[in-house]
């Protein structure tokens, strides 16, 4: 009798609000009451009010019917609607009000039994999300890939998957394409996370590899970011952000003029050592020695401390035929770090030097590039002759003879 009482409660709820439907939901409904009636058990009726129930959104009913209806089912014989249908919709009721975590049982079974259905692959998806399974949410997610443009999936997606370093290039590309398409598809909100995270990864894609649709997804990034910045300090930190992008990418053609109107836009930037430095790297790569010995020596002037770029300075000088201040710029650089590449090749570059002077002849220097080719390079004979025989020239025989 308590079921009859609950199907005449909806039928009161249909008729006071069905007023101008196609078809009154209130025939419908007095003929299910009548049938449940005469027929209490009836796992039909039962999932049948349940779903009237769940259009109507209220879903504890829904839940309540529907789950009635499937432990009638297990007990009829005459049921002929497919069990996976019951399941399916008791777990929809059930979605309605909570996370499926609760009925994951459940579900793992209805995806068994149809894991074409891609409803049900979407539940599973936001369960493994909940818990933090990314594995498994990706293994659906590359068997359902429509999946990937339901928003509210790929945006639960996106932020489980975090920043950071990527170590698997797969892993990177895939993540890097769901971002693109979040900041296409995705609202305000979604499509700051996806800019955001896109300038964070770019760097980490392998340059010989970039595409076209990629470099069109980082401008897009930048140019989403750029006009929601709301401080010059913010929107600075931006442009280098991606400045460090299209230097990672050796996307020189960019580089050159956006580096010249960070330089009109930002006072930073015109005191920036980094960015004068990559200018001069810049312009040593496109043969404009002078250019770029000017820019080096300026990134030094305003505190960049780097044995590489001393190394690239060195070598240009030496270019231009200033032996000497290339020397003096090598033993620099070799007093602090270095690569072991660089140190060999600066090590190199002295010796070199070395080989070509005449310690009867010895050239025109001033001692400091002497004494710091003895004390740099101990195991020279060339480099200790040169600076005994300036020391003798100075009258301190005792000091070159120790």
């Amino acid at each position: 009798m308590k079921k009859i009482c609950c199907a005449c409660a909806l039928w009161l709820v249909f008729s006071a609000g069905s007023a101008g439907a196609a078809e009154p939901p209130v025939r419908s409904l007095s003929r299910l009451v009548s049938r449940l009636i005469l027929a209490p058990d009836s796992p039909a009726l039962h999932y049948e009010l349940g779903r009237i129930y769940f259009k109507q959104g209220i879903f504890p009913q829904a839940e309540k019917e529907i789950g009635l209806a499937m432990t009638l089912a297990k007990q009829s014989r005459t049921w002929g609607t497919d069990r996976t249908e019951l399941m399916k919709a008791y777990l929809q009721a059930v979605r309605a009000q909570r996370p499926l975590a609760s009925e994951f049982q459940a579900l793992q079974d209805l995806r068994r039994q149809i894991p074409a259905d891609p409803e049900v692959a979407l539940w599973t998806v936001e369960v493994y999300l909940d818990k933090g399974d990314m594995p498994a949410a990706r293994n659906i997610l590359n068997g359902f890939p429509q999946l990937r443009q339901n928003v509210e999936i790929l945006s639960r997606w996106v932020e489980k998957g975090g920043n950071g370093r990527i170590q698997h290039y797969s892993v990177l590309e895939e993540r890097f394409t769901d971002l693109a398409t979040l900041l296409q598809i995705g609202s305000d909100a979604h499509k700051i996370l996806a800019a955001r995270q896109i300038l964070d990864i770019a760097g980490q894609l392998p340059r010989a590899t970039v595409t076209l649709a990629q470099m069109k997804t980082l401008d897009m990034a930048f140019d989403w970011l750029k006009t929601r910045t709301d401080t010059a300090d913010a929107e600075y930190k931006l442009y280098r952000v991606y400045l460090d992008v299209l230097d990672d990418w050796r996307m020189r053609d960019r580089l050159k003029p956006f580096i010249l109107e960070m330089r009109k836009k930002f006072a930073e930037a015109r005191t920036d050592p980094n960015l004068s430095y990559l200018m001069g790297r810049l312009n040593a790569g496109d043969g404009r020695t002078d250019e770029a010995i000017t820019l080096i020596q300026e990134s030094f002037r305003l505190g960049l401390d780097d044995g590489g770029a001393r190394i690239l300075l060195a070598g240009l000088l030496q270019k231009k035929g200033l032996g000497i201040e290339s020397v003096l710029t090598y033993l620099t650089a070799l007093e602090g770090l270095l690569t072991e590449p660089d140190r060999r090749e600066a090590q190199a570059r002295v010796e070199e030097w070395l080989a070509r002077q005449d310690p009867e002849n010895p050239p025109a220097a001033p001692d400091t590039l002497f004494e710091k080719l003895a004390d740099r390079m101990p195991n020279s004979a060339a480099a200790q002759q040169l600076w005994a025989g300036r020391l003798e020239r100075r009258g301190q025989v005792d000091r070159a003879l120790e």
